[in-house]
């Protein structure tokens, strides 16, 4: 499935609109728990979705305070550093900007998951996979059936990996991701009294048991959660990856006030401010019950 084809669905275009005209008015409840990557935690209620990167904040290695602005300096910094570093054929260095990634996205040991795998496909062979995935994954061509490979691991410091390296504002798709947009799909559902299954289409699976749609509603329709070191996982992550990436895209360009209003950014930016609003939250989805 190309992008064209996904908008062919009427599923996908309905549920676009319905983010369009949703999100400004909706009512949004974080409460984040005070942590190394939140110091002094959260707890605040405002209105509207284009309010949320007001109080996004990961204080995470190469960050001060943390907040989005910093952030989306810091983001910049380690995209330039991974693509310069791929496009030069430079082993080490790639595989120093991916590890400086991971060291930002909270990484919590180098033993296993992200650290071993790229450090095994280190030199010339680590900076052809990355840009092969890389070329996988662009929104513009990418193919949902087309994926894996050449993407052969997936897991949540990977995704940030892949998503840095692109310069069309692919989506990381990590478990705080992944559960916010499987309940806006699951607001929309209600909101259109759509019984059954997800179509496969709006179907974005957890990729952590602590951090699903059930958290917003026990009796959510229930896209499942990817396992780690599955066989079909790189394949079914990657796809909600690229999916979540061209619904933004549409998003925000049906409305460029759904975030980063009257600020003269590029699309990249503004999905990339997108998807650190679905970060926040995913913290804990139960901040947009509407009961």
């Amino acid at each position: 499935m190309n992008r064209n084809t996904f908008f062919e669905t009427n599923h996908v275009n309905d549920f676009v609109d319905w983010l369009v005209k949703s999100l400004p008015a909706l009512n949004i409840r974080l409460k984040i728990n005070a942590s190394r990557f939140v110091p002094g935690g959260i707890a605040v209620t405002f209105n509207g979705f284009n309010n949320v990167l007001n109080h996004y904040i990961w204080k995470s290695t190469g960050v001060r305070t943390g907040d989005w602005n910093e952030t989306k300096t810091r983001l910049n910094a380690l995209s330039v550093d991974l693509r310069d570093a791929v496009d030069r054929v430079d082993g080490p260095a790639t595989l120093s900007a991916c590890e400086n990634i991971l060291a930002w996205g909270g990484n919590r040991d180098s033993a296993v998951g992200a650290h071993p795998f790229l450090r095994e496909k280190v030199g010339a062979s680590l900076c052809e996979y990355i840009a092969d995935a890389g070329d996988s994954f662009s929104l513009e061509s990418a193919d949902t059936s087309k994926l894996a490979p050449p993407v052969i691991r997936m897991n949540a410091m990977l995704t940030k990996v892949h998503a840095l390296y692109a310069v069309d504002g692919l989506p990381i798709y990590d478990s705080r991701v992944a559960a916010a947009i499987a309940s806006l799909v699951e607001l929309w559902r209600r909101a259109n009294r759509i019984n059954g299954t997800l179509p496969p289409e709006l179907s974005f699976p957890a990729t952590d048991r602590e951090r699903t749609v059930g958290c917003l509603f026990p009796d959510a329709v229930d896209p499942g959660v990817l396992a780690y070191g599955s066989k079909s996982t790189p394949h079914r992550w990657s796809s909600a990856k690229v999916r979540l990436g061209w619904i933004i895209e549409a998003a925000i360009k049906k409305s460029r006030n759904l975030v980063l209003p009257n600020q003269n950014v590029s699309d990249p930016e503004r999905m990339r401010a997108f998807e650190a609003s679905l970060f926040m939250i995913g913290y804990d989805v139960s901040c947009l019950c509407q009961r």
